[in-house]
């Protein structure tokens, strides 16, 4: 069943190291968009990168099943 939820929306410029953002949440900037759903985790490492990590088993069956991918 589908359905609407409040989400957070976070400037990505704005996060710094440290900074962990949980899902449902929407994380922007100029050229991207990170969409996290509930159960995943969006985390700034000391040199600013993001890092989506899954927090529990209420990440939905799609991304549980998907992979790990390197965008180089």
């Amino acid at each position: 069943m589908k359905e609407y939820r409040n989400t957070d929306i976070y400037q990505m410029e704005k996060l710094s190291c440290g900074n962990v953002v949980s899902g449902p949440a929407i994380i922007e900037s100029s050229n991207t968009t990170v969409v996290l759903p509930p159960g995943a985790a969006y985390t700034v490492d000391k040199y600013l990168n993001g890092l989506i990590t899954k927090t529990d088993a209420a990440v939905p069956d799609a991304i549980r099943s998907a992979d790990r991918i390197s965008i180089v």
